[in-house]
Parts: structure tokens; sequence; C-alpha cells
């Protein structure tokens, strides 16, 4: 009998995930324009929550849970984890709100936000392939990309991370910080290129540095901003915005 395992110590190598990338805007357009009612509220609801799409929390979305006078919703939450809340409100998208009274309208006698023909959705996953094909998209889009986009174009507008944690019922924010990396490396990025931009308040400050001989008799400039690389100085100054960072088109 042995005393000890011979896996004991065994690490196995960390598999990364694949990471798909979420539909864009424009390919959420072409999918509502041909699909039918419970995908078209899939993706509305999907793209402006960030609800889990599933029978965890979408699928279990009713008319009672709904409040179109407070602008927000109370979404079932998955349980994922003991002792987690039942529920979380969610703030309603102004957009989101009026496709919400046509529902309504629409759904009179119906529990269920997401239903086909009166009747709660268990799966959509045929359905969702068949409103892909119909629109011309031939990448893969998964249901769940919907979840993914909401969290991009919240990230990329500005929303901070730990509130776009408990919209989306994260835990642990830094798992955002893992996943949409690339996301905020784009909006830090964009906040240094916007910042050497001539027209810029910043470019306005640095461009006003006091010119002064050393006492070698060499000119030198005041820079208030000394940790800037001497090519972004020169760019600051000369008012040209840069458009390309490591082949990052801007």
């Amino acid at each position: 009998m042995l005393r000890t395992s011979p896996l004991a110590g065994l690490r196995l190598p960390y598999a990364r995930s694949q990471r798909l990338l979420p539909p864009t805007p424009d390919e959420l357009r072409q999918i509502l324009a041909v699909a039918p009612k419970h995908i078209q509220r899939l993706v509305w609801l999907g793209y402006c929550t960030g609800a889990r799409p599933g029978p965890s929390e979408l699928f279990r979305l009713a008319w009672s849970d709904v409040s179109e006078s407070a602008g927000a919703a109370l979404m079932p939450c998955a349980a994922k984890r003991p002792g987690g809340a039942d529920y979380r409100k969610i703030p309603l998208r102004s957009d989101l709100l009026a496709q919400l009274r046509a529902w309504r309208a629409e759904d009179e006698g119906c529990e269920w936000v997401i239903n086909y023909h009166g009747r709660q959705v268990r799966n959509l996953g045929a359905a969702w392939r068949t409103a892909l094909k119909r629109a011309g998209i031939t990448r893969r889009i998964t249901v769940y990309g919907l979840r993914h986009a909401f969290a991009t174009e919240t990230i990329h507008n500005g929303g901070d991370i730990r509130s776009v944690a408990v919209v989306m019922d994260h835990s642990d924010p830094s798992m955002l910080l893992k996943v949409y990396q690339h996301i905020l490396l784009e909006k830090g990025v964009r906040a240094v290129l916007n910042s050497c931009d001539g027209n810029s308040q910043l470019a306005r400050l640095l461009t006003r540095g006091t010119r002064s001989r050393d006492q070698k008799g060499t000119l030198s400039v005041g820079n208030p901003a000394s940790a800037l690389s001497r090519r972004a100085w020169r760019r600051c100054r000369g008012g040209i915005q840069v458009r390309r960072l490591r082949g990052l088109d801007y």
C-alpha cells in the first residue's frame, strides 16, 4: 500500500479558454432585422443588461420583475455561490424601456418577458443559429457573446470596473480586469494620445514651458511633465495627434 499518492504535487497546465469576439453593433442590427420576436428580445436584453442569457437568468425574467416607471428590473441571479442574492437591480436604458413598453402591450396575460407564443423559452440554440445564417453572419457568435458585448461597450464608454461587475453579478471585479484588459488598454492608449493632441488642454499647458539658457549656454525648456519621453514631448509641442501605436488604429 502506497503511503503517499503518486499524483501528489501534480499541477496541470492552465488551459486558456477560447475567447470569441463579441457581436458588434452592426452585427446585432443585422440579426435584429431578420430574427423572430423572441430572438429580438434576447438580443435587446442581453446586450443592454449584461444578464446571463439562458434559464439561469434571462429566461426567468418575468414581467412582474420589470418596472418601467422606476427604469429598472430585478434580474434573477444565477445560483453560482452559497449565500448569493436571488435578484439584483439593473438600470434600464431609455431605448430598452421603449421596447419593453411595446412588448408588454403585446404580451397581455403572458408571464415571461422572453417567450415563444406565450410559453417560457427553455432553449434557443437552433433559433439563434438560424438568425445568424439569415443575417449573413458566417463567423461564430454565441448567445453568451451578448453578455460580453455589454461589458465591452460599457467599459469602452467609460463604465468603471466595480459598477460593471455589480450589474453583471460578478463577485470578483478582478475577473473583468483579466477578461477585458484589452479594452482597458485601448482606453489608456486613447487617453495618452488625446493628451498629446495639440488642441488638448495638456498640450497647451506643456507648450507654455519657459525657455532659459543654462550655465553652458544651451537652450533648455522648462517642461512640467518631465516623465514624458522626448518623442512624446515633441509630438505634443507640434500638435501632431498620433494615430497609430503598436499597430492599433484609432
